[in-house]
């Protein structure tokens, strides 16, 4: 049974397994530091990361997945270990989704979104790239992160489909 696109963030794919297990064998790199996690589905990423980090935001886009994102935060007590946020981040329509300066371009954002990322140390994503479109989009959005943010590190891990 093939997974249609609009359920994909619904279910954990093993380039989340691998992001996963990358921030525990390298927890140093994420202890006491500020992530985004750029299209955190379920929220394993986003879990793990917290154990680690300071602080955590969860973005992904669509109520259900933020639902089930936050049900999976709230069960593994995310907010006995570190401070963590769940948010919305359209790749498609958001200040950070072309190179022209941020404030010339349209804003398509959870306002906690958009007020966390210049504070971010390191963006995450796990299994994002399936789709050509989305793909573009999660490149614009992240080049101009990096562009207009201090941000200067993004770790990404995605399997052949």
């Amino acid at each position: 049974m093939e997974t249609t696109l609009e359920n994909v963030g619904q279910q954990i794919w093993l380039a989340s397994l691998l992001m996963a297990d990358f921030i525990i064998s390298y927890k140093e790199e994420f202890q006491g530091k500020r992530i985004l996690d750029l299209g955190a589905g379920v929220g394993l990423t986003s879990v793990v990361a917290a154990m680690y980090a300071d602080h955590v935001i969860s973005t992904d886009i669509g109520k259900d997945i933020k639902e089930l994102a936050q049900h999976n935060l709230d069960l593994n007590n995310i907010k006995e270990v570190a401070n963590y946020s769940l948010g919305e981040f359209d790749w498609f329509e958001n200040k950070y989704s072309a190179v022209e300066k941020i404030d010339e371009v349209k804003l398509k954002m959870d306002h906690e979104v958009e007020n966390y990322i210049d504070s971010c140390d390191i963006v995450i994503s796990a299994d994002v790239i399936y789709d050509n479109n989305i793909t573009d989009a999660l490149f614009r959005t992240v080049y101009g992160v990096m562009v207009n943010t201090s941000i200067s590190t993004w770790y990404i891990s995605t399997e052949k489909r």
